[in-house]
């Protein structure tokens, strides 16, 4: 896993965000201080993370993000107290509650980058450009063979996570398999809110979280 510091990050105080599949930190523009963690093909440095996690003030997490949070944190600390996830779900991969099996393995096989690009980012005349946000294609296949072997560990279910956004229009990660995730977390959890967003995969244009 790779980290980017933002604004300071991690000499003042600062949120971890634990981010999506490909994406760069070239993508953000938070206005607040931030450690992104992104890059999934190495998680030899668990360790560096969960120190990260001691010392963040909260945590954001995003797609794919919000499968490996669930995995990598398996002790308590105040930043997992009040976790936000964004367009993903706790098991990541799933025929039910996440990425079917089927549709991450064949995405493996037949990665098309601006495909994922248009689907990611919206679907619009300069969907090409979005490319530069995202890992080369080599990488990528590297990074989701990495996290679909990664997604068959147990779950940690540390983060307590106290709110959820679900785009209607995200084509990347079923919004339908997340409302069923999420319903179903909320049968245990009553401070857990859901909430709606009419964006596609990538909300952070618009979506003020940091």
């Amino acid at each position: 896993m790779k980290i980017h510091f933002f604004n300071g990050a991690p000499h003042t105080s600062f949120k971890l965000f634990m981010s999506g599949f490909g994406v760069l930190p070239r993508a953000f523009n938070p206005t607040q201080s931030l450690a992104m963690v992104y890059d999934y093909r190495d998680f030899g440095n668990l360790d560096e993370i969960v120190c990260l996690a001691k010392d963040a003030q909260s945590l954001i997490a995003w797609s794919m993000g919000v499968a490996i949070a669930s995995r990598i944190f398996t002790a308590p600390s105040p930043c997992l107290e009040n976790a936000i996830a964004v367009n993903g779900t706790i098991v990541g991969i799933d025929s039910k509650f996440g990425i079917h099996p089927r549709l991450f393995k064949h995405t493996i096989e037949h990665l098309d980058t601006e495909a994922f690009a248009r689907g990611c980012f919206g679907d619009c005349e300069n969907y090409a450009n979005f490319c530069e946000f995202l890992s080369p294609t080599q990488t990528l296949i590297e990074e989701l063979q990495s996290l679909r072997d990664f997604c068959t560990t147990s779950l940690a279910y540390v983060p307590r996570w106290r709110k959820a956004f679900v785009s209607d229009n995200d084509v990347i990660f079923s919004p339908l398999a997340q409302n069923l995730a999420w319903e179903l977390y909320a049968k245990t959890h009553e401070d857990f809110t859901l909430h709606r967003l009419a964006y596609p995969h990538f909300v952070f244009q618009s979506l003020k979280v940091f």
